[in-house]
């Protein structure tokens, strides 16, 4: 075991070598500020101590208990930076092995592209303590798309294995599976490979992910029915899979397309200059498109060219044709399941399309330096909203602290208030405080998934904040938001707006709905 390793190492030093220094220095540049700062906000600031098991579970995340059980409960952000830049590291190394590249240049792009995306950035600023099993399932997805198409058994069976873990740990991630099957189809048979062959390996590597989804629904209904656990009906539950009544194929088909391409030509940008009251982020936007579309056009357009270098069939260009036609479909297939319920940690196989767009540019063999400032332009406008973000969460921390500290002085100068004793409710939502506001000058990426104006990005969190971040010995209970005593009271920081009621003090932050 041990000489077999230290032939891999040697045989693959290089792209390994590559593929850390690279997605180190990437990782750092993006997402170190994430990692070093202060940022409790969202489900990261409700699971700073991780108690969703149950939860998981009955999403359908059946496995997520398993990597808790691994990792520890408490959402330690250094630990989960660490894991997130060694998942990330392999899926580079092993996507440039399943696209056979050991060139420098084009494992750093696939470095850059897999490391700085909004999907690493909407999870690290807001869902930190899943980043890693994100990770992880992309490594896992990635891994089992190579091990797949292997010819020793045992490969097949591990990449079985993986696709099921894929589904129990966050089911999206497993469309990067079927993204870089697809991919990798399409660039096999323009080399000229026996096309019977290569499809025989696809339709096995299809075969594969069908069987894990049973597998992974036997093992989440067995665990279910032991541990006694619900299914979930919430918006990204899975009570309703498979129930299609009310909907229509064609408009979800639409939808999945329209997603699909509507985050390459709607791109986030980031804050820049503002010149007469119009900030100049417009002109990224447009940059952006540009690129995007250069990179649409050169994936068929490079496969002709391979294609006509390489002298292949006339139904190696059909079968090229009819999977791009679909590509879109099969990389946004979540939107399908989720009947159109897509959010930015689902759509990570979108990252794909600029991996495949570096992939057949250096098989054609064109100059690099048109396609390197492309790519690298992508990269780091990532980077930049990425920092941007961290900073925006920053600064909301520090303001969630301000405001929390000023709602627990006044709790505790009100008389008759007894710490630890004394039942203490909140009635509305900081969310819909008249004296709450978006910070100033974050226009550009106020829209990113989970962001938000604030920390307490949904009612009840200002809870969390006390209990894990103040670590204030309070006796918080519900408020009764059908009193009309409490509808009537003003809102914080408001004369009159914490005060007593039958017994409870209430501390009023917003209108009750």
């Amino acid at each position: 075991m041990q000489n077999t390793f230290r032939t891999l190492i040697s045989k693959e030093k290089k792209s390994l070598t590559v593929s850390f220094i690279s997605t180190l220095i990437f990782f750092i540049a993006a997402h170190g500020a994430c990692f070093s700062s202060r940022i409790y906000a969202g489900d990261y600031l409700n699971q700073i101590i991780k108690n969703d098991a149950a939860w998981q579970i009955a999403l359908g995340r059946v496995f997520q208990p398993i990597l808790e059980l691994l990792r520890g409960t408490v959402s330690s952000p250094w630990l989960i930076g660490c894991l997130m830049l060694f998942w990330t590291f392999l899926s580079v190394y092993m996507t440039a092995k399943i696209f056979k590249t050991d060139d420098v240049i084009v494992i750093c792009l696939i470095s850059g592209i897999e490391t700085c995306n909004i999907v690493y950035t909407a999870s690290n600023a807001t869902f930190l303590p899943w980043s890693d099993y994100y990770a992880f399932s992309l490594f896992l997805s990635i891994a089992a798309a190579f091990l797949s198409t292997q010819k020793e058994w045992w490969k097949k069976i591990s990449a079985l294995v993986m696709v099921t873990a894929v589904f129990g740990i966050y089911q999206a991630y497993v469309f990067v599976y079927i993204t870089i099957v697809a991919m990798k189809m399409c660039l096999d048979i323009s080399e000229k490979k026996d096309i019977r062959k290569t499809l025989k390996e696809t339709g096995i590597s299809a075969g594969c992910f069908i069987v894990a989804g049973v597998l992974y629904f036997i093992c989440w209904k067995i665990l279910q029915k032991k541990l006694g656990i619900w299914t979930s009906d919430s918006y990204n539950g899975l009570a309703g899979l498979g129930d299609y009544e009310g909907y229509s194929f064609a408009s979800l088909i639409t939808k999945a397309y329209g997603q699909f391409f509507s985050f390459f030509f709607e791109p986030q940008t980031f804050v820049t200059i503002v010149f007469h009251e119009r900030s100049f982020s417009f002109v990224w936007e447009w940059i952006l498109r540009i690129i995007n579309a250069a990179v649409f056009i050169s994936i068929p357009a490079g496969m002709f060219f391979i294609n006509r270098k390489n002298k292949v069939s006339k139904i190696t260009y059909i079968i090229q044709a009819s999977v791009l036609m679909v590509l879109p479909l099969l990389i946004n297939g979540i939107c399908i399941l989720s009947k159109g319920m897509v959010h930015t940690l689902m759509i990570y196989p979108y990252m794909f399309i600029y991996v495949l767009s570096i992939v057949i540019m250096a098989r054609t063999g064109i100059k690099r330096t048109v396609p390197l400032i492309a790519f690298a332009t992508v990269i780091w406008c990532s980077i930049v909203i990425s920092n941007q973000v961290y900073m925006k969460r920053n600064l909301q921390e520090e303001a969630a602290q301000s405001l929390m500290t000023r709602v627990v002085e006044r709790i505790e100068e009100t008389e008759g208030y007894k710490a630890g004793e004394t039942p203490v409710a909140f009635a509305g939502s900081f969310v819909l405080s008249p004296h709450t506001k978006p910070i100033e000058g974050f226009d550009a990426i106020e829209n990113i998934y989970g962001v938000g104006n604030l920390s307490f990005t949904y009612p009840g969190l200002e809870k969390s904040y006390l209990k894990y971040v103040m670590n204030e010995n309070m006796n918080i209970t519900e408020a009764d938001t059908g009193n009309e005593v409490i509808k009537n009271m003003p809102v914080f920081p408001e004369e009159g707006s914490v005060a007593f009621n039958e017994g409870t003090l209430i501390v009023k932050i917003s209108d009750i709905p």
